[in-house]
């Protein structure tokens, strides 16, 4: 399983490893227009119904008054998910996913992070501990010692409606 894992993560960061020291701008669009090209989204809406969008999470934050600054889709990954966003809290970056959690593999990972609160990510050949939460099929990684309250808090408190 955790060989399962690290493939996903390396994945995951090979897809987007200039992301996260913010400098990449070329592949990000505005996170309200047109959802991910990635081939393993759905080819159908169904599954992004039910679970709503990104932008939805985000509102809730600014609704509760934590305000996120220089957010950019992230449009491109090698995971099964249906979006990505970056943006900054605190001076500290944060990713969330909207996973696609009909995914078999996908599955798994979730399960692994539920247990663990973490993800690991290989990084220019060194493998890194992140932070990450899970909400249903809502992820938020960040880095291990960020101070990103209270938006932790309001990520597990999130329901969609």
């Amino acid at each position: 399983m955790k060989k399962l894992l690290m493939l996903g993560l390396s994945m995951l960061l090979l897809s987007g490893c200039s992301w996260f020291d913010g400098n990449n701008t070329d592949n990000m669009n505005d996170p309200m227009n047109e959802p991910s090209n990635n081939d393993n989204q759905p080819d159908d809406n169904s599954s992004m119904n039910k679970s709503g969008k990104i932008q939805d999470v985000i509102d809730y934050f600014e609704t509760e008054g934590v305000e996120v600054q220089n957010m950019s889709a992230i449009d491109q990954f090698d995971f099964a998910a249906h979006e990505g966003a970056m943006f900054e809290l605190n001076g500290e970056t944060v990713y969330l996913y909207r996973l696609n959690s009909t995914d078999t593999q996908m599955q798994n990972w979730m399960n692994e992070i539920k247990q663990n609160n973490t993800v690991s990510v290989n990084k220019d050949g060194m493998d890194e501990e992140y932070s990450a939460l899970l909400n249903n099929d809502y992820l938020l990684v960040y880095n291990k010692d960020a101070d990103i309250a209270p938006l932790d808090e309001l990520f597990n408190n999130y329901s969609m409606k």
